[in-house]
């Protein structure tokens, strides 16, 4: 059975609930965990007081405790491996993703794990005790903005690009904390995760609603179906263009601060894997952004856009009401692009003495080092830019490459797009595993109820109790009973045998009691002396 890889808004909004609880029930696991053994729930006396992670260790339940709080966030940012749900869930109205998808509900999950940081880094710092919370929080934040990045490459829908965007920018995001925790700086790396957010929240909201405003004018949500879009929708041109800089981390928008920022910190964790994931993200970013800005604004029009013309309905800017918000979104990202360090070094001071009393507990870390690495993580995002942008460019702004041409008809290419094309075939796993294997098995079992089968294995066993009682009453009466009887048969011819030595004739009782009399002395003086 095929898997489709669109669904419609109730299936996209059952598969984020469904997929959210499960992430849900491992929180609520952690939570119960946490209360049992310490009797508040308050981040404040967790994180200050940290004694009642010890009896958790001692039982070894400390690791799964972690692993179980984190599964949360996982669930509600839509991280590996509970990401399936947000691509879907693009289904739903733009104004909605652009709010929720890009800057509330699915960083709630960042917003916990940066919430709950403090006391696990506590909790490591003054007990060493490994928690491996920060782990799994930086190797799977790095590894989801990664995949998500190579699923967006080769997306054909504008929403469901921006979609998987989302998700590994909030990768970023994770792997900024995960990082700080490594790399004993966990102030660092709550700030980079935390500033990420905040830009990530604008500049992807009004990459959302300028999106809203092409889908409404071209009515396609496929790409192919725009193109040559930058003449007739200039105020929209401008703002995507913006936004879509800023999320590829090109200088000085916001996005390359903040993104500088996480970047430095998987830096200072000295862990190359994370840093050629966090790098390699960088030019799968560009790419894809210059994918967008080249298929819906340069380029030739399309046939859709070219009969929507014949038609009557020419393609024209939004109306005002439309644009001023993502225009406004847009200024804001250029405006905290100008002034990234100020706002950064506002965010660590702010975290360092408010939300996170754990500054003295971290070692202080040298500027020199510190410079290091921002340079290092600087240099390498850099190199990416220019890698991703020259393919970008020359892919789908001066139209020199054929995409067509790298992945071919068959082969290596073709193998690498169909597997980037099906989600890694992490979502039909999950469809052929959970939903039709569920079904089928429910199928199964509703054809068996109709054919009677439970019928006829209920007659069956009554058919079997019936001999069971038979074979029963014949042990009892054959058995049972006679033994019963047999030993009631001995008794009486026992009693019928002494019956008749009793004659009632009292001087025949005296004769037989003076010989035992007698028979019993001899034995006593002759034999037992």
């Amino acid at each position: 059975m095929n898997v489709p890889m669109a669904y419609s808004p109730t299936h996209s909004g059952m598969k984020a609930l469904v997929v959210t609880r499960i992430g849900d029930i491992g929180l609520l696991i952690a939570i119960f965990m946490i209360y049992t053994y310490s009797g508040t729930l308050n981040f404040v006396q967790l994180t200050q007081n940290v004694s009642w992670a010890l009896p958790i260790s001692q039982l070894g339940l400390l690791v799964p405790l972690a692993l179980l709080f984190f599964w949360g966030p996982i669930g509600k940012s839509a991280q590996f491996p509970l990401h399936e749900w947000l691509p879907d869930a693009m289904a739903g109205p733009t104004s909605v993703s652009a709010l929720i998808h890009a800057a509330t509900m699915v960083t709630a999950g960042v917003y916990l794990a940066g919430r709950a940081g403090p006391m696990f880094y506590n909790i490591v710092t003054q007990y060493a005790q490994p928690t491996f919370f920060f782990e799994a929080v930086a190797w799977i934040g790095a590894f989801t903005c990664f995949m998500a990045a190579t699923q967006a490459v080769v997306s054909k829908e504008l929403k469901k690009l921006l979609a998987y965007s989302t998700i590994s920018q909030i990768g970023y995001m994770m792997l900024g904390i995960g990082a700080g925790g490594l790399a004993s700086q966990f102030v660092m790396g709550l700030t980079a995760g935390i500033f990420h957010l905040v830009t990530h929240a604008l500049f992807k909201a009004a990459a959302f609603l300028g999106a809203g405003a092409i889908l409404h004018a071209v009515e396609s949500r496929f790409m192919d179906d725009m193109g040559g879009l930058r003449n007739s929708m200039k105020i929209t041109f401008a703002a995507m263009a913006v936004s879509l800089l800023a999320l590829s981390g090109v200088p000085p928008l916001s996005g390359f601060w903040s993104k500088d920022a996480v970047i430095t910190a998987a830096v200072l964790t000295g862990q190359v894997p994370l840093m050629l994931l966090a790098w390699g993200t960088v030019a799968l970013t560009f790419l894809y952004s210059l994918k967008v800005i080249g298929l819906v604004f340069y380029g030739a029009k399309s046939e859709n856009v070219k009969k929507l013309e014949e038609e009557g309905h020419s393609v024209h800017e939004a109306p005002t009401l439309m644009w001023v918000p993502y225009v406004i979104l847009a200024v804001g990202t250029v405006a905290i692009g100008l002034a990234g360090p100020f706002v950064e070094a506002f965010f660590r001071t702010a975290l360092a003495t408010t939300a996170t009393p754990i500054a003295a507990a971290s070692p202080e870390l040298s500027p020199s080092v510190e410079q290091a690495a921002s340079l290092t993580a600087t240099a390498g995002s850099l190199i990416m830019l220019v890698v991703g942008g020259t393919f970008g460019y020359l892919l789908y702004i001066s139209r020199r490459l054929k995409a067509s041409s790298i992945v071919g008809e068959q082969g290596f290419g073709r193998a690498v797009y169909n597997f980037l094309w099906n989600r890694w075939y992490i979502n039909p796993i999950y469809y052929r595993t959970f939903v039709y294997g569920t079904l089928s098995a429910a199928g199964a079992l509703k054809t068996t109820i109709e054919t009677g089968f439970f019928d006829r294995i209920s007659g069956a066993v009554a058919q079997l109790s019936i001999g069971i009682s038979k074979g029963g009453e014949h042990v009892d009466l054959g058995v049972v009973d006679g033994w019963i009887n047999g030993t009631a048969g001995v008794g009486r011819k026992f009693s019928s045998a002494l019956r008749r030595i009793q004659t009632g004739v009292p001087q025949e009782y005296v004769t037989i009691f003076a010989l035992g009399l007698f028979a019993l002395v001899v034995l006593v003086l002759f034999f037992l002396t």
